[in-house]
C-alpha cells in the first residue's frame, strides 16, 4: 500500500519534526503546538490513515505495516525522510514506533506520548532503541514477571 497521507501542515525549517495525533483524531490535534515549534522546526503534520481528510482504502486493515507505509510515502513525497524527530500521540505513538523500528536510519530522536505497548521482552533488544533506560525499566519489569509475558506499558 503506498497511500499517501494529507498533509495538514508543513511549516518552518531545520530537520523534519513529525507530528503524529491518536485515534478518532486528526492533526489539528496539533495546531497550537505545531505554531509554537515551527519558529524553530520544519514541522510536518499529516491526517493518519483513515482519519481526518487522510485516505480510507478499501480493505485496508489499518495494521502498522499500513501506516508505516503511507506515512513513508508521504515523507519521501516532502523531502523529509533523513534527520526526523518522530513525535506520537496515543495511536500516533504506536505508529511512530513502527516507523522508527522500520526505519532507524531516518529517526535521530522518538517521543511516544501516552502510548500503549504490547511486546514480548525479546522483541524490544534488536532495535536501537533498546538501550534506552525506557527499554530497559520496561525489560527488567517483565523479566520480574514472566519472561514470556507480554508488556503493557502506558505513558
Amino acid at each position: 500500500m503506498s497511500n499517501k497521507l494529507f498533509v495538514r501542515q508543513d511549516v518552518g525549517k531545520g530537520d523534519p519534526l513529525v507530528l503524529l495525533h491518536g485515534m478518532f483524531a486528526d492533526g489539528s490535534q496539533w495546531d497550537v503546538i505545531a505554531k509554537i515549534l515551527s519558529k524553530d522546526y520544519r514541522v510536518i503534520v499529516v491526517d493518519l490513515l483513515g482519519h481526518g481528510r487522510s485516505p480510507r482504502p478499501k480493505g485496508a486493515t489499518y495494521s502498522d505495516k499500513e501506516h508505516v507505509s503511507a506515512l513513508r510515502s508521504t515523507l519521501e513525497s516532502l523531502g523529509a525522510t533523513k534527520n526526523s524527530t518522530v513525535v506520537g500521540y496515543s495511536m500516533g505513538g504506536a505508529v511512530a514506533l513502527a516507523y522508527s523500528s522500520s526505519y532507524p536510519e531516518s529517526v535521530e530522536q522518538l517521543y511516544l506520548i501516552s502510548t500503549p505497548f504490547y511486546f514480548e521482552p525479546e522483541q524490544m533488544i534488536p532495535n536501537k532503541y533498546a538501550g534506552s533506560i525506557l527499554f530497559r525499566i520496561i525489560l527488567l519489569r517483565a523479566r520480574a514477571n514472566d519472561s514470556k509475558q507480554i508488556c503493557r506499558v502506558y505513558f
